[in-house]
C-alpha cells in the first residue's frame, strides 16, 4: 500500500498531496477520499459498499484521465489553489 506515515498525515491542513500525487499519480482522488470515509466511519454508516465506491473514484479518474490526457492533477490542483 502507499506509505502509511504519509496517509497519517491526511488530517493536516498542510498535507503534502503533490508527494502522494507522485507515489499514485492515477489514484490519489480515489485512495484520498476512501481514506478520509474511512477514518470518519462515513462507509460503515451510510452502508456504502468498499467496491461500489472504489469503483464509483475510480471511474471519476479515469474519466478525467482520458478527457484531460495533457493534464496532471497536481496542474489541476494548482489551479483550483490560485
Amino acid at each position: 500500500m502507499v506509505n502509511s506515515a504519509l496517509m497519517r498525515k491526511l488530517n493536516l491542513w498542510n498535507f503534502p498531496v503533490f508527494d502522494l500525487e507522485r507515489l499514485i499519480p492515477e489514484r490519489v482522488l480515489t485512495l484520498t477520499a476512501f481514506k478520509v470515509f474511512d477514518e470518519c466511519s462515513l462507509l460503515s454508516h451510510f452502508n456504502i459498499d468498499i467496491h461500489k465506491f472504489l469503483n464509483f473514484f475510480s471511474l471519476l479518474e479515469d474519466g478525467y484521465w482520458k478527457r484531460n490526457p495533457c493534464l496532471s492533477l497536481s496542474h489541476k490542483l494548482l489551479h483550483k489553489v490560485t
